[in-house]
């Protein structure tokens, strides 16, 4: 029996073959937002197709669809995102805006940025409603998937969660750009003895340190927003090998004579797999004062460099938005940081 609190398995192929066809969304726009959805035969579609996602109104419905019965009903929505974010961030604010409460969540590691599938539950006019929600990413372009339902009966749900795998497995870009990200990014160099290259967002202010250590680099980045620092991360980087710790512990000295320090016991260090430098990280929590912060550390290095990062941002309960931002940019540091080619 399914249970209606956890995401249906998907069925195979063959389940949408007969009963279900495909729909092209064509929109009069901006053809960036065309894509094609599967959808039950009986179902009809009602597209909004002069009307794309703009700075002012980021989010848009742009078809909406339904059977005779009006039980259950399916979402095609367009975002535009102005900064870089996992998509899997994004929906959860999303869910909390909404009132929405997530049940269950699958997410998937894409090159786009981590994606999600949620089961997600809600209220409407006091009823209990049941919402499966799922990210796809092209660029700037965010589209979110949802299909809504009553809570009960059990068929209902069951249906929903079936149309829903029907559309996500048959939901194409028409015109994709394979553009990865929301904003530019551009690879900075970071001179020394063995030079690095790493990727960082446009969008922050870029600051070589003359601190070094000999022969090596320091670089430090700011998610400036009217001038304030909502996110920062620090780059060190030595040749001497094995020196990552040590590096560490000067910068948060550096940090603590500021007034922040990390919270004792609140993180430890794990591996991460598939990047360039063999690396392992750290998530803890920091305080400035009586205001929560989030530090990730990484140690990063091979036989003849090391590297110390660190990203300091507001906790995910004090801006929701910069920590966003920031853990994503922090995520592509680690991921591209590598020896100059």
């Amino acid at each position: 029996m399914q249970d209606n609190r956890k995401i249906a398995k998907t069925p195979p192929p063959s389940a949408f073959q007969q009963g279900y066809g495909i729909f092209q969304y064509r929109n009069t726009v901006q053809s960036l937002f065309d894509f094609s959805i599967r959808l039950p035969d009986t179902w009809t579609a009602y597209p909004v197709a002069d009307k794309v996602p703009t700075d002012q109104m980021p989010l848009t419905v742009l078809l909406t669809s339904h059977g005779s019965d009006k039980n259950v009903e399916l979402l095609v929505w367009g975002n535009l995102m102005p900064r870089e974010v996992n998509p899997v961030d994004w929906l959860d604010g999303w869910l909390r805006s909404q009132s929405l409460r997530a049940l269950d969540i699958q997410m998937r590691k894409s090159s786009y940025g981590v994606l999600a599938d949620v089961l997600a539950t809600g209220t409407n006019k006091g009823k209990v409603t049941l919402h499966r929600l799922a990210t796809f990413k092209d660029g700037n372009r965010l589209f979110l998937l949802e299909a809504r339902s009553p809570a009960t009966p059990p068929e209902t749900v069951r249906q929903m969660q079936m149309l829903f795998s029907g559309a996500l497995t048959g939901f194409r870009l028409s015109n994709p750009t394979h553009e990865r990200f929301a904003e530019p990014f551009a690879f900075q160099q970071l001179d020394g003895t063995k030079p690095l290259q790493v990727a960082v967002p446009e969008s922050w202010q870029k600051t070589v340190s003359q601190n070094a250590p000999e022969g090596g680099a320091a670089l430090q980045l700011d998610n400036l927003a009217d001038g304030t620092s909502l996110g920062t991360i620090i780059i060190v980087a030595s040749s001497v090998a094995g020196d990552a710790p040590a590096l560490e512990k000067v910068t948060l000295e550096n940090l603590a004579a500021n007034g922040i320090g990390i919270v004792p016991d609140s993180g430890t260090f794990g591996t991460v797999e598939a990047t360039p430098l063999p690396s392992q990280l750290a998530r803890v929590d920091a305080k400035r004062g009586h205001l929560d912060l989030e530090m990730t550390l990484l140690r990063a290095g091979s036989a003849d460099v090391s590297v110390s990062a660190i990203l300091l941002s507001p906790a995910r309960s004090t801006n929701f938005e910069a920590w966003a931002i920031n853990r994503r940019a922090f995520e592509i540091v680690v991921e591209s940081l590598q020896p100059l080619r």
